[in-house]
């Protein structure tokens, strides 16, 4: 029966890298979410800062000069592309979550795979066993 016991532990340690993958997605799934979360909310951010400062402040007629107009053409040129750029970056951070999750999930598969030929080789054992005893 060490062939059966071997064949148990090998899917026992198969199972328990499942569980640790399964543990790790979703973990992933929860960073991924809250990462989402912080996008969308740099993009509300942006569209805010666009809205309600640039635009209010630019259409302010009680400061007048030319720090104004540097302030208003920095307001524009500079706040709004770094927001891209926070936002392109939140992305690659999905990215990059989105491919480990895939991964993980692949590998998986994989173990499932060798789980599956694992049962069927102990379930002939098992039967030829029983065969003999038979």
């Amino acid at each position: 029966m060490g062939l059966i016991d071997d064949l148990y532990a090998e899917i026992n340690g198969h199972n328990s890298a499942i569980d640790a993958n399964n543990a790790k997605i979703s973990r992933l799934e929860v960073v991924k979410k809250d990462i989402a979360d912080a996008k969308d909310e740099a993009d509300q951010l942006k569209t805010n800062w666009n809205d309600n400062f640039v635009t209010a402040f630019a259409a302010d007629g009680t400061w007048y000069g030319t720090n104004k107009n540097t302030v208003v053409e920095c307001s524009q040129d500079y706040v709004p592309p770094a927001y891209d750029t926070y936002i392109d970056n939140i992305d690659a951070v999905l990215d990059a979550i989105c491919d480990k999750i895939t991964a993980l999930k692949a590998e998986n598969n994989d173990h499932y795979g060798a789980i599956g030929w694992l049962n069927s080789r102990i379930q002939s054992l098992l039967n030829e066993i029983e065969k003999k005893v038979n």
